[in-house]
């Protein structure tokens, strides 16, 4: 069965995971769209369903089971710089990789908290038993010594599912203050190379390289950005994608940041993949910090553009999936009441004053996907006033289709008022 390498924090899959066609298989789920708001500063539940329970319940029916789990949300907090938010999981009561209590979901910006981010948290387990389980999220909010304030999470999910190649995790820290490119390690051993199997020519593999991720630089426009390399196989993506950007000099505003691509690898077996990561422009530092790479099958459909869309309007305006345009997303499922995950990720960036917002919505024929909260969630948002601000936008939705057959996606985006300025680009559609 499928084990955790020895010192290594990999999943090594071995053979297909049981799914229909084409679906990556989702174990559980849960979205929320209540605020979550506390000053609490001992670890927490967090509540995941608009019922208020803090646990999501399900069921594997082998030893051994590979899983990932994502915990999205948009995050702020109302407090001094250096006042942070850790998150990590639990199954079972049995902590999910990578390891340990200092995840930063968030880190305070301005102390009024008109600063939200879209963060992540990715995790990756082999559950030792089958039958029933318990997922519990759990947040530890740090301020500055000295120091108070508040935290809050809004239109969150949580999705659990298999379909995993393969998955490594590493909580150790890496860096640099160059813009030459590096190999990023993405275990605890530090080997940049992973190696991921197919069994199909033109097998589409979706990876999603997640991690604790800030720049340090008193420069506009400082980010850290990355990129996917697999050895055999063609992505659309001809540019690095932004993970994080600079707002300090100091540091102080690490968040959980994920980019999602997809690859088709041309033929069957063995092949390598690493991560290659630069920062954009000198001077600045980067650093990211508990990492996670998942490679998983399971792809029904994807949309790549790498033309950016640039918005000003404070309507919702439906934004185009591919550089043809294309505003729909076609996909399909084989039966009846098909639960379908939705990840729509894209450099954002945005210039206007504080406090503004780019949000996004999932629409899956017609019906808006989980969580349902209209134009609120904030894919990206202005954190210095009137200036560039770069962003790792990622919002990831579930729908229960109805009916098998053919179905539609589309993603709506608005501004949080006329005239700011925002700009989504390099974005991928994935439905698994």
């Amino acid at each position: 069965m499928p084990q955790l390498a020895k010192g290594v924090a990999a999943i090594v899959v071995a053979g297909a995971c049981v799914a229909t066609a084409n679906a990556t298989p989702i174990f559980a789920w849960a979205a929320r769209t209540v605020p979550v708001t506390s000053t609490n500063t001992q670890e927490v539940a967090v509540p995941l369903t608009d019922a208020g329970a803090t646990t999501l319940k399900f069921s594997t029916a082998k030893q051994g089971q590979a899983v990932k789990i994502v915990y999205n949300a948009e995050c702020v907090i109302t407090a001094e710089r250096g006042t942070v938010l850790h998150l990590r999981i639990l199954v079972d009561g049995v902590e999910a990789y990578p390891l340990g209590k200092d995840f930063i979901l968030c880190s305070a910006i301005d102390t009024g908290g008109n600063s939200w981010a879209p963060v992540v948290r990715q995790s990756v387990l082999n559950v030792a038993n089958a039958g029933k389980h318990t997922l519990k999220v759990l947040a530890h909010f740090v301020p500055v010594a000295g120091g108070a304030g508040s935290w809050r999470l809004d239109d969150s999910s949580t999705v659990v599912s298999g379909g995993l190649i393969l998955g490594a995790a590493r909580n150790k820290t890496d860096g640099g203050s160059t813009s030459d490119t590096k190999k990023i390690p993405l275990n605890n051993v530090g080997a940049t190379d992973l190696t991921l199997t197919t069994t199909a020519a033109h097998e589409r593999v979706a990876l999603t390289f997640n991690a604790e991720c800030v720049v340090a630089s008193d420069a506009n426009g400082r980010n850290f950005q990355i990129h996917p390399v697999v050895q055999g196989g063609a992505g659309p993506e001809a540019v690095y994608s932004y993970l994080c950007n600079a707002h300090d000099s100091a540091g102080q505003t690490s968040e959980g940041a994920a980019r999602q691509s997809v690859i088709d690898v041309a033929q069957s077996g063995d092949h390598t993949l690493y991560y290659n990561g630069l920062l954009n422009q000198t001077p600045g530092v980067w650093q990211i910090d508990d990492s996670s790479v998942v490679a998983e099958k399971g792809v029904r459909a994807v949309a790549y553009r790498g033309t950016s869309f640039n918005g000003s309007s404070a309507s919702q305006v439906a934004i185009p999936l591919n550089d043809n345009g294309a505003k729909l997303l076609h996909f399909t499922t084989a039966a009846a009441n098909a639960t379908v995950k939705v990840v729509y990720g894209a450099s954002c960036t945005m210039q206007g004053p504080l406090g503004e917002w780019a949000s996004i919505r999932v629409v899956v024929d017609g019906v808006e996907a989980a969580p349902a909260s209209g134009s609120d969630f904030a894919f990206c948002s202005t954190r210095n006033s009137n200036l560039l601000n770069f962003h790792a936008g990622y919002r990831q939705s579930i729908a229960v289709v109805p009916n098998k057959g053919d179905h539609t996606v589309r993603v709506y985006g608005k501004g949080s008022a006329a005239g700011v300025s925002w700009v989504f680009g390099d974005a991928t559609l994935l439905v698994e």
